[in-house]
């Protein structure tokens, strides 16, 4: 409980240095008007950097029927391999329902961010009750694997702690290095 304190009070600690800076500085990162093109340049991959390394988390959350957590599993760098969900060992999400494929679905990433495939299952994914094959992720969407409500977040990297699948508390992210490579599994 006192190192759960401990990580508390530092996230606060730094949360207040971090505004403090912001204020007196006018912002961080900004890049200086004499600098031209050359900031210019660096402002685009300061950008693209903080987009790949922030925005890339995402978490997927496993509903029952009356819309509770059930499962809930952070995404974050898919590599070139994707993160597939489905009832197999296989897959990085495990849905132990008759209605959710072996394979059923896959995450991955491209230059136009990320996007979930269906893997060719029996009971397809729906989304607005409309059966998709591709589709982009959006913050707080409800897809359905078969008759599976599943919840798809960016998550913020302010929410300090969760519960991951084993009930080991962990700040967001942790432990994992989002490199925003580009994935072998391409969009239709």
């Amino acid at each position: 409980m006192s190192s759960l304190l401990g990580q508390i009070t530092v996230i606060l600690i730094l949360g207040v240095i971090i505004f403090v800076i912001t204020r007196v500085c006018g912002g961080l990162g900004k890049i200086p008007p004499e600098m031209g093109e050359l900031g210019e340049e660096f402002q685009e991959v300061k950008d693209r950097m903080m987009e790949t390394h922030i925005m890339g988390f995402w978490k997927i959350e496993v509903l029952d029927s009356k819309g509770n957590v059930v499962k809930r599993k952070e995404i974050g760098d898919v590599g070139t391999k994707g993160f597939y969900i489905g009832r197999g060992r296989m897959c990085d999400l495990r849905i132990r329902s008759s209605y959710v494929s072996e394979k059923h679905a896959v995450i991955a990433s491209d230059e136009k961010g990320f996007f979930l495939k269906d893997c060719g299952s029996r009971n397809g994914v729906y989304y607005k009750n409309k059966k998709v094959y591709q589709i982009d992720l959006e913050d707080r969407m409800t897809l359905y694997l078969g008759n599976v409500a599943c919840r798809i977040s960016r998550a913020n990297i302010m929410d300090d702690f969760s519960r991951n699948d084993e009930g080991h508390t962990r700040v967001w992210g942790s432990g994992t290095q989002v490199k925003g490579g580009k994935s072998e599994i391409k969009r239709d």
